[in-house]
């Protein structure tokens, strides 16, 4: 029951997250440069999520009124909040890149984010030369499949 009560809190805290992100996929500038423009890729993301997040919902719903029956529990928040700190603070990195990627453009804001993000959630040793080339890799391919295989601008910044 514990389980399925943290599974509809998190889906709710996601389906929340997609509601916001698809706010700002439709403030993203249209150009008409190409056949698919700049939100084609983040309108699938982010509706595939939306449709995970339901069905962790339902089976989360599922699950409890399947267990109705048994004692209630009270919700420990603080419990909660504890063994969601991976997931609360991933949604902080994220939305911290988000607001990065308009100021400091794609290069800078994609680099931190993914060393944060690796040196956040890998556990035991760190391995610092690993996460800055895997940052730097990554960063660089996805400039290269978004700006010259589909032909997406990626935010430039202010900055860089």
């Amino acid at each position: 029951m514990k389980t399925a009560k943290r599974d509809a809190i998190n889906a709710l805290v996601v389906i929340l997250f997609c509601g916001v992100a698809y706010s700002g996929v439709l403030q993203i500038p249209v150009r008409g440069a190409a056949k698919t423009e700049a939100d084609f890729f983040p309108k699938i993301i982010i509706g595939l999520l939306l449709f995970l997040a339901l069905c962790l919902l339902i089976n989360a719903i599922y699950t409890m009124v399947k267990h109705r029956a048994d004692v209630r529990e009270k919700t420990n928040w603080k419990a909660l909040i504890k063994d969601n700190r991976k997931v609360m603070n991933t949604f902080l990195i994220f939305g911290a890149y988000i607001l990065l990627l308009q100021e400091v453009g794609y290069f800078i804001s994609s680099f931190v984010f993914l060393l944060t993000l690796y040196l956040f959630l890998m556990p035991g040793k760190k391995r610092y030369i690993t996460a800055v080339v895997g940052s730097v890799l990554v960063t660089v391919v996805l400039f290269l499949i978004f700006q010259y295989g589909l032909s997406v601008y990626l935010p430039k910044g202010r900055l860089f």
